[in-house]
């Protein structure tokens, strides 16, 4: 009986903590495959093309499993603009809805801000380079 307890309490602590650790890997990720088209899209900014109509042709973009909605790119003729990835694919239920903006600003510096589609989660579980978007 003190062994099933203790089982008990041990999966207490343990199965939050794996959750948490679930929805930082899972948006993690959708930040670094986002961040791969960095380079592509500096490269044709560089040459005067700032409309990507075909991502997959023009950037090699490839449609992720955490995302059911395509990524958007939009830039100006600036250089300013965003790739904007919606969490809505297989993702822990928790990120369902948080979209997660890498976004590039007229100096050409890239900036994250994740608007999270739960309370459930926080700026400790977002990559280093993100911040959370509060603005509607």
């Amino acid at each position: 009986m003190i062994v099933v307890a203790i089982v008990g309490i041990l999966a207490a602590i343990a199965i939050p903590t794996y959750q948490g650790f679930v929805v930082k890997s899972e948006i993690g990720r959708a930040f670094w495959e986002a961040s791969a088209y960095k380079i592509p899209v500096e490269e044709r900014l560089q040459n005067g093309q700032n409309a990507f109509p075909n991502p997959a042709d023009s950037l090699g973009y490839v449609q992720s499993a955490l995302t059911a909605t395509p990524n958007t790119f939009v830039f100006n003729a600036d250089g300013t603009g965003s790739i904007v990835v919606t969490l809505d694919g297989d993702v822990h239920p928790a990120l369902r809805g948080t979209r997660l903006t890498v976004g590039r600003l007229a100096d050409g510096t890239w900036n994250c801000a994740v608007r999270v589609g739960s309370d459930d989660v926080t700026a400790q579980q977002l990559p280093t380079a993100c911040s959370l978007d509060s603005e509607g």
